[in-house]
């Protein structure tokens, strides 16, 4: 297993896929790293879906409790990983990661239409983070279509920084850090 040996808590954006535009959510302690993604799934067969098999269902949410190289998705390159939240303890508390769990599980048990530009495995994550305390101001490292979609309203969230969709010519926010809503880590926008 995959372990942090710092004992260090963290929560990371992990971008893969075809030009890097989907998201995972990884979190590391000293247990392991976990990550947490969403995708397309048919509603008939069950299977993950695309286009070719003549929709994208809805939103279906996934774990793997053992993220470590080898994981299919896994993601090494430094330039595809972007820290959200990060705290020196040894992670005795799973609150942020319990939250970003539920919401997922809260998303796909809405059964909400999978869309490649709105509602997506992106909306997810973004909408999980933000529900967890983690991501009321995080930005992108990219344009992601989705990001700032809440999946169950399936409109724009009025309180990012700006819409991630269609892309911005700005560079990615490099401002000060925020002290989390915890008190004890540091919440990187």
């Amino acid at each position: 297993m995959a372990t942090d040996p710092s004992g260090e808590c963290r929560v990371e954006l992990r971008y893969r896929g075809v030009g890097r535009t989907h998201v995972d959510i990884v979190v590391t302690d000293k247990t392991g790293m976990r990550s947490y993604w969403a995708g397309a799934q048919n509603q008939e067969s069950g299977a993950y879906a695309s286009s070719s098999s003549g929709g994208f269902g809805y939103i279906a949410v996934n774990r793997n409790l053992d993220y470590k190289p080898g994981f299919v998705f896994y993601v090494s390159n430094p330039d595809a990983i972007q820290q959200v939240y990060y705290d020196d303890s040894d992670c005795p508390d799973k609150t942020y990661e319990r939250k970003i769990w539920t919401t997922l599980q809260k998303i796909e048990k809405a059964k909400i239409s999978y869309s490649p530009l709105t509602t997506n495995s992106n909306s997810a994550a973004f909408q999980s983070l933000r529900e967890a305390g983690l991501g009321w101001k995080l930005r992108p490292k990219k344009k992601l279509p989705g990001w700032d979609i809440n999946p169950f309203t399936g409109q724009r969230d009025p309180n990012t920084l700006e819409p991630s969709f269609p892309p911005r010519a700005n560079p990615p926010y490099s401002g000060p850090e925020y002290p989390s809503r915890s008190g004890g880590g540091r919440y990187t926008p």
